[in-house]
């Protein structure tokens, strides 16, 4: 469970990375740019920005990796039984992107804050090129290379 998150792009970046100069579009933009926001972070497992991320895990291995990093801080870690577990009874590895070595627990239920204070370059990039692409092909169906595709209506 991740909380929302503020978009880390406003409508005028896109607007100037699409090359728009009119604002009839801005309330459409702004809602591409959630929702490419979300669906990317989702894909990649990272927070654009700094969020806090509730997790329930299953560690009974240990090494399980804490979605959405990268993390910033572990605010707790508690048990099945809503147990806090000492901050000397579990330990995490890695730089930005943590995995939790122990305690070796089934449902964890670990808070924490994660994300980036600036989003890297290559994540921006990639969130306004998705955001182009739904942009100017909206509406459009997918291209089933079938007679009923839309093209043959």
């Amino acid at each position: 469970l991740i909380t929302a998150s503020a978009s880390v792009l406003t409508a005028d970046d896109v607007k100037s990375h699409l090359k728009i100069t009119y604002t009839d579009d801005d309330t459409y933009l702004n809602s591409l740019i959630s929702a490419c926001q979300a669906k990317l972070e989702n894909y990649c497992g990272v927070s654009f920005n700094t969020r806090t991320v509730t997790a329930v895990l299953s560690n009974l291995k240990g090494g399980i990796e804490l979605p959405y990093g990268p993390v910033i801080s572990l605010t707790s870690v508690t048990d099945s039984d809503g147990v806090s577990v000492l901050s000397t009874d579990y330990q995490l590895d890695g730089v930005q992107f943590k995995t939790l070595s122990k305690p070796l627990y089934d449902n964890l239920t670990v808070i924490y804050q994660a994300g980036y204070a600036t989003i890297p370059d290559d994540l921006r990039l990639a969130l306004l090129d998705e955001i182009s692409y739904r942009y100017e092909n909206r509406g459009d169906a997918p291209d089933t290379g079938t007679i009923s595709d839309f093209r043959f209506r």
